[in-house]
Parts: C-alpha cells; structure tokens; sequence
C-alpha cells in the first residue's frame, strides 16, 4: 500500500483506541517496518528516565499543558524579535503574561469572561472517544511557537537536553516531562502522536512550512535484555512531512471532532489515556486540574466530544485563584489569608490559606479539595502535596479546619539548587529528607500560631459540638472509673487542666471594622525609631506587635490589596493584620553575634499613598536565654474526652462512612474530642440479633465506650508515634478493623462489661 503521509496522519487522527492506532500501523508496509523506528531520546535504555516521571496521570497531563503555556510565552517572546534566552527576555512567567498577553500581575481573575475566553483558544485539551467504562483519548493542542520537522529529534524527542534551561519565564527545566504521560496511554503500546508546524513569523525556510508529525510507542524489550523502551517512526532518521497550509483536526462548532482547520502550532494526542475520571472532562478532570494548577499563566479551553447526553461540552480552565475570585459564596469571610515565611537555609516563601464553607455533602468538597490541602507550588504549578492530616498533626493542630482550608505554599522564589533538592524532578512529591522536614516544620509552625487559624479552627469546634455531646455526663463518669480502676488508660489520657466541658471558649473580641486604604501602622510597645527589641542569640523567632486600623483583608483582597514592605534584615514571617493588630516575627541572622544590632524597617504600601507606612526599630541580639525552671506544682487533673455521637446524615462532615468507627480531633488548648459513630455497620449488626433485644442502648453505651478508649490510644499511638513521625499510620482504618470484633468479643467474654457499664451510669 502506497503512503501518502497525509492521509497515514489523518488516519491516525481519527483513531480513539490502542486498538485502532495498531490497525493502521498494520496497514502500511512502512509503519511496520522495524528499521524505520528510532529510539526515543536516540537511546534504547530510554525506559529508566522514562519510566521514573510522575506516579499519577493527571499530574502528567498538566506537564503537557505547562508545555503549551510555554509555546505560547516563546511564540511571543520570538514575535517581538528577541530570544528566548535573551537578557531582554521577560525573567519569569507573570512579567511574560503580562508583557505578550496582557494578563496583569499574572491575575487571570482580574480579566473578563470575555477575555479569558479569547485567550483560552490558544491551548485545548479535547476529549474525543466512547463513554465509560472507556477510557477517553485526550488531545492537547496550541497556537504557539511550533516546531519544524527538522528540529524534531532535539525538541519534542530529545530526553535531558537543554531547551528550556536558559528561559527563565517558562516552567520546562528537565527536558522530560512531556515522557510522562506514556506509561498512562493505553494498555499495551502506549501509543503517542506529535503533530507540529512552526508559526509563520518564526520560520526561517521553506522547510520550516512543512508539517511534521510521528508516531511513538512502546517496544518490547529486545532478546537479552531486561527493559522495554520507547520508540518513534521517522523513517531513514526523519519524521515524515506533509506539505499542506492546513489541517482539519479542531473541533469545529457542530462539535464534530474534527472539523476545523489548524494552521500552526503542536497537537499531541494520547490514545485511551488512562484517568481516573473517565468522566465528563468539563467537570471532573477540570476540578482537578484547578486544584494543582493553582495559578495558570494563560488560560485553557476543555472540549467534551464524546457522545454525554448532557453535559458542559466547554469550559475555560483558569486555575484555582480565579475560581475562588470567581465563587466568593463559598470562601469564608476573612479568607484568604497570607503571609511571607522566610525559612532559614530555605529562602522567602508565599503562603496563602483559603477556607471554604462547610460543604454541603462529599461531593461538592471533592469538586474543590480532593484529599490533599497543602500545595508546594512554583509557578503556579503544584510541584508536590500534602493531605488532610498535615493539619491535624500535633504540631499543626487544625484538626477542625482540615477539611475545608486549602493552603497554599509558593516556592517560585528560593534559591534553585534548594529547589532542585527538594522538588523530584517529576514535581509530583517532596523529596525525603532534610529539606522537606525543615519545610514542614517551619509550615506547621506558622499554621499552628496564627491568629485568624486558631480562632476559626474554634469556631468550627463550638459549631460541631454544641448542644452535641451525647451523653457526656454518663461518658465522664464511664472515663472517670476506668482512669481510676485502669492505670494504663489514666496514662493513656494523659495529665493536663482537666476537664472544661465542650464549650469553654476564650472571650471572642467585639467585629473588628478596619479601614480599606489604612493610615495606621504603630508599635503597641515603644515609639518608631527609637525601639530597641531584645532578641536572644538562640532564639529561633522574637516577634513585634503593632496596632493598625488595616482591614483584615487588606493584604489579599482582590480590589486594590496592598502589600507588606518586610525588613531587609531579620525578617521570618508576619501575620495579619487581624482585628486591630499585626505581628512581625524576626529571627537572629545566620552571622549574627551576640551585641549586634540591625535596624529593622516594615510596612504597609498601596494605591492610596505616595508614602509607605513605615516602622522602625533596632533588633538587639543579646545573650543566649536560659531555659524557664518551672516550679514544682500539685497533679493537675486529668482530661477528660468529650464523646460525640455521629450518625449517617453527618457522616460526610467528619470524614465517614458506614464501616467508620470513630473520629479524633483536638482543639488548640487540648480538648479532645471523640466523634464515635452510632451507624457503624458492625455496631447495627450487633443491634439486630437477638442477644441485644432489650439492652439496645446498653449495647451503644458499650460500643461507644469502648471505640472511644481503643479510638484514642491508636490516635496518640499515631500522634506520639515510634519513631517520632506522626504520620506512621491511620489510626481511623485501624479503628474499622476494630470496630469489627470489638462487640462479638465483649459479647462472648459476658457480662461483667455491661455491669461495669450499669454501675458506672
């Protein structure tokens, strides 16, 4: 059979399935010709850089996606007649989307619709195919630089070269991460297809008008040798061309896959790509794009054209801060909050919490947070996360915000060799070791000690439990005998204040009314420029607090916000303004000695002014300060839990289900408080035989106790655990096992369990 280029590509256009793409491979003597594939990267050991990229498919998609916000950025960098990698070149990616396309501070949120829309015809991501349980293939096209067929083997089919190192305002470093997605297309072949033609502005020769395209798949490992590897179709070392002024591979508006003409630009396409949301892509795959790619540089268009009966055939994907700026009625009133944290060894980090409204059910929170909450980003791009149970770690201690804040961390800033140790190359996870413990502990630090967190994470607390604790006075009476009959649980509870009751807040201060533009900023201790701030050599923060009639939100409104003007010297972090203050934490710098002193200047800044708003004062490091003595004191009492009961209709609030035991959570001054719920499917079952007609609420009272102790031991198990991580299990699944046997056991042992029980209520 004869091959004509054109219509070998289109064919292979149109294929949806592994299935299909090896049909036509089969059908022509050249595509099945083993001479007339080449090594991908020219090397047949390609499979161990390859095969080492990200761990999950979505997050390899967004690396194609970054890939053509990049093209873009270059196309306009080239189109104003300089390089790339010129000094003149625009140094990250905000000043380049602001400087070709108009996007301000990088701020897509403060575009129109309109305009969003407009902008978001440049990059596609078009998913064509059968409906679930089939999986889609996805294409991924732009409208930017494009490549040459020539230039092929050193850009889309190089590994580890040097393309982008020198661009500072694109986020391609590696040179690998387009090879991610192969191991997530189809089952067998992994079948990947690159189209591209060079835009008309950047072309340099006739050849440079050609179209390119080539087909890459996985081989089998070959006789001897132990790895597969991948491949691509260029045959005598070139990929084939077509000579054509366009192609109909868009989508065109009758949602006909393809149907409109594409002139320039890249298309990629990836047969039965294997997501986890086999969905809808204008719902799904977009809510989860928008959580890991928290800022774009440019916006994205979503095209669904398989056949949904209903259903959002586009959408505009613009990341995360526009959605927010975009759904305000869901963020809580004084979010988001940031601040800057300057992490010793680290550098500057950006740091914004946004906390949503309690959700109405599971499902609306997973279309915004999944189960991670705590995102590593630069760039905008989520190089690595953590999930919920970051917040709840001891040191953290948001446990009743974890489902429902979202923390931001950019690390755009620090310095590149410490990024490079931090960040896997695949930026999918943090790198263990000591980078990464210092990072979240100086996160956990900062969480724990904010004013706006603490005083919402006790917010949350008082509405969870009020008018709630089932049964409390029998419960504490029950914790009560065990403490005393039971060494090991009264060590387990542990000595603390003792018992407060659910609800024994601290005085909440009066609704703070700041102003908009402020025209205060003033040390509560001492004058500007004459305060001198004594702060221990080894000490890790001292802090200065001032009094300021900003509004809470003056720093992260999306109206004018002003910005925080930190110290040259000394600074760590600030929080604030809230309700009337500011804090600023200062830390010894890493040459200081003792007798030094640094002047130290902060302020505010904004539209309004011409001036900043300025303090000043001296930072003194004095000597190293001794430990406190605390004087002996008498056995204080001990905590006692409160126990909660939680049934199905508020099983979603606490991150239940049907086999669920028991939740733990604990609020800033230690109270613990135990979530047990009462419509475990172990428990119901044990409800209905016959042994329990009659006892049914002894029968609770046993279940809850119970969870309660064995719930709370494997939580400080958790917390305290060996080893000293936090995270060295799940104490809830452990709980579900238990949950299990634990009423058949206390069945089977008899009865002194109940009478316990009786003479203890």
């Amino acid at each position: 059979m004869s091959f004509d280029t054109r219509t070998v590509l289109m064919n292979l256009v149109q294929c949806e399935t592994e299935a299909e793409v090896t049909a036509v491979v089969n059908r022509y003597p050249a595509l099945r010709n083993k001479q007339n594939w080449q090594p991908y990267g020219g090397n047949r050991n390609n499979y161990s850089t390859i095969g080492s990229q990200q761990a999950h498919p979505t997050n390899a998609l967004i690396e194609l996606i970054i890939n053509s916000v990049d093209a873009m950025l270059i196309r306009g960098c080239y189109e104003e007649g300089i390089s790339a990698s010129d000094p003149k070149a625009p140094r990250n990616m905000v000043e380049a989307a602001e400087r070709f396309y108009g996007v301000t501070d990088g701020r897509l949120e403060d575009l129109s619709e309109a305009r969003r829309s407009s902008l978001a015809e440049n990059i596609r991501v078009i998913a064509t195919g059968k409906k679930p349980p089939n999986y889609p293939s996805l294409t991924i096209v732009d409208l930017g630089e494009g490549q040459p067929p020539l230039a092929f083997p050193k850009t889309f089919l190089s590994l580890d070269s040097q393309n982008k190192i020198r661009n500072h305002f694109v986020q391609g470093t590696f040179n690998v991460g387009s090879t991610g997605v192969l191991q997530f297309c189809g089952s067998t072949h992994k079948y990947k297809l690159i189209l591209s033609r060079r835009h008309p502005s950047l072309r340099q020769g006739d050849d440079d008008a050609l179209w390119g395209f080539t087909l890459i798949r996985r081989a089998p490992p070959e006789e001897g040798v132990k790895l597969s590897y991948f491949e691509y179709f260029a045959p005598g070392g070139e990929v084939p061309t077509i000579d054509a002024g366009q192609l109909p591979v868009l989508p065109g508006r009758s949602s006909l896959p393809y149907e409109s003409p594409l002139e320039w630009g890249t298309l990629i396409k990836l047969y039965e790509y294997r997501i986890p949301q086999r969905t809808i892509i204008t719902i799904d795959l977009w809510y989860e794009l928008n959580a890991r790619l928290q800022r774009l540089a440019l916006p994205v268009r979503l095209h669904e054209l398989r056949p949904f009966r209903s259903h959002t055939p586009e959408i505009v994907l613009a990341g995360m801060h526009t959605r927010i700026a975009s759904d305000r009625a869901l963020i809580e009133s004084d979010f988001p909050v940031a601040f800057h944290l300057n992490v010793p060894r680290i550098g500057k980090l950006e740091v914004r919490a946004t906390l949503f409204r309690q959700f109405n059910s599971d499902s609306q929170r997973r279309h915004w947070l999944r189960n991670d909450c705590v995102f590593f980003t630069r760039n905008g791009q989520a190089h690595a996360s953590l999930d919920r149970r970051f917040l709840e770690r001891k040191s953290v201690g948001l446990d009743y915000l974890s489902r429902e804040l979202m923390v931001t961390v950019d690390c755009s800033d620090i310095d590149t060799t410490i990024r490079d140790d931090l960040f896997m190359t695949s930026r999918d996870r943090l790198r263990e070791g000591e980078w990464k413990s210092l990072l979240e502990e100086a996160l956990a630090e900062e969480l724990r000690k904010h004013p706006t967190l603490r005083e919402w994470n006790f917010r949350r607390r008082e509405e969870s439990i009020r008018e709630r604790v089932a049964d409390n006075s029998t419960a504490i009476e029950v914790f009560a005998k065990l403490v005393r009959d039971v060494p090991t649980i009264a060590e387990l509870l542990g000595v603390g204040k003792g018992f407060r009751g659910p609800l024994d807040p601290p005085r909440r201060a009066s609704k703070f009314q700041g102003a908009k533009f402020p025209n205060k900023l003033e040390l509560k201790k001492g004058k500007s420029g004459e305060y001198v701030k004594d702060c221990p050599i080894n000490s890790r923060t001292c802090y200065v607090d001032c009094e300021t009639d900003a509004s809470n939100d003056y720093l992260t409104r999306p109206d004018s916000p002003g910005y925080f003007l930190e110290p040259e010297e000394a600074f760590h972090s600030y929080h604030g303004p809230w309700n009337g203050g500011f804090r600023v934490y200062l830390a010894p710098p890493s040459n200081a000695k003792v007798g030094d002193r640094f002047a130290v200047k902060f302020g505010f800044m904004d539209d309004s002014r011409f001036e900043p708003l300025e303090v000043l004062l001296t930072l003194n490091i004095c000597d190293p300060q001794e430990k406190r003595k605390t004087p002996p004191s008498p056995p204080p009492k001990l905590n006692l839990p409160n126990t909660i009961h939680v049934y199905k209709n508020e099983w979603d609030q606490h991150g239940m289900d049907r086999k669920s035991a028991v939740v733990i959570k604990q609020g800033a001054s230690d109270e613990v408080d135990i979530y047990i719920n009462m419509d475990n499917r172990f428990l119901l079952q044990e409800l209905s035989l016959l042994d329990s007609k009659g006892n049914e609420e002894l029968v609770k009272k046993q279940f809850s106790v119970a969870m309660a102790v064995i719930g709370l031991s494997l939580y400080q198990n958790e917390r305290d655990g060996e080893g000293g991580t936090e995270n060295s299990g799940d104490y809830r699944e452990a709980a579900s096992a238990v949950a299990r046997v634990i009423m058949p056991i206390m069945r089977t042992l008899g009865t002194s369990t109940a009478m316990f029980l009786k003479r203890a209520s």
